[in-house]
Order: C-alpha cells, then structure tokens, then sequence
C-alpha cells in the first residue's frame, strides 16, 4: 500500500498537483479512522472504568480538563507522526516515477 500511495503521489506531483491537495487527499481518510478509532477507545474506557481505577493514580478520568488534556495530547503526537510521514513521501516521491 506505501508504494502504490508513493506512485500516486509521484504521478499528482507530475501531473501538477500542489502540495496541499495532496496533504488534504490523505486527511480526509486519517481524520475519518481517527475519529472511529477514538470514539472506540473512549467507548471501551468509559465501559471498563472500574478496572482502570487501580492503575489511575487517583486522578478521575470523567474530570473534563483531564480529558481534554488527554485527547489533545493524544491528538497532536498523531498529527506530528502523520505530517512527518506525509513529508518523507513528499520528499522522495520523485523517486518512484523512475
């Protein structure tokens, strides 16, 4: 799958694309599982609250500044990886037209 993104990629780049219409091609599928896998997650943690309470160090997780602080961290170390990602292919996506 990484190398048929990369020659789709490297084929918009030719075809003269901007680099924003590339980015916004790969955000609309990342935001839409990130939001699927996040309400997962906090579904599956709000059912199983009473077996994490050990592991929580007496913080209430239902606390609203505490869960915001959560997804936001959460949220900006995953979008810190996927434009990190997004710019490596960018950058060598010339590479795979040869």
């Amino acid at each position: 799958m990484a190398s048929k993104s990369a020659t789709e990629i490297s084929l918009k780049r030719a075809l003269g694309a901007r680099t924003k219409e590339i980015v916004w091609s790969f955000c609309k599928l990342f935001f839409f599982i990130l939001c699927v896998a996040h309400s997962i997650i906090l579904v599956c943690a709000y059912i199983n609250i009473d077996k994490l309470k050990p592991f929580l160090f007496k913080v209430d997780l239902i606390d609203i500044p505490v869960i915001t602080l959560l997804h936001l961290v959460a949220l900006s170390f995953v979008i810190i990886v996927f434009f990190t990602e997004i710019k490596n292919i960018l950058n060598t996506s010339w590479k795979n037209l040869s």
